[in-house]
């Protein structure tokens, strides 16, 4: 998400359903999957070549009707 001004906050979320066959045990297994994917693939890219410096990062992990969010530290 870009925000209006570049002094403000972007935010890359990646939503993942928890797969036990990538050895995901739990929500929190699958939350930090996402996470790193999003370090890997750099899907923050796009919005430091905008100039935003402030980026958060969100994994959103399902399973049925639970959730779990973590934000990247």
């Amino acid at each position: 998400m870009y925000p209006k001004e570049k002094n403000l906050q972007g935010i890359v979320i990646e939503f993942k359903v928890k797969d036990k066959d990538n050895g995901e045990n739990d929500l929190s297994d699958t939350a930090d999957s996402d996470l790193a994917q999003i370090k890997d693939r750099d899907y923050a890219a796009d919005l430091k070549e905008a100039g935003v410096d402030n980026i958060l990062e969100y994994g959103f992990a399902f399973e049925w009707k639970k959730v779990l969010i973590k934000k990247a530290e």
